[in-house]
């Protein structure tokens, strides 16, 4: 029995864009809260003074 190489080929031409789209999603809302908690820190400063 031999084992064909190319019929692996299909996984990473899938999983390449996918890793891809799913770590641009998780970059995407790391800066959306890290802003998120910009805002927050200086309305609790303006609302301080």
């Amino acid at each position: 029995m031999t084992i064909n190489a190319a019929s692996n080929s299909y996984n990473p031409k899938v999983a390449v864009p996918w890793l891809n789209q799913v770590l641009c999603l998780v970059e995407s809302e790391v800066l959306r809260s890290a802003l998120a908690d910009v805002h927050l820190r200086v309305a609790v400063k303006r609302q301080a003074q």
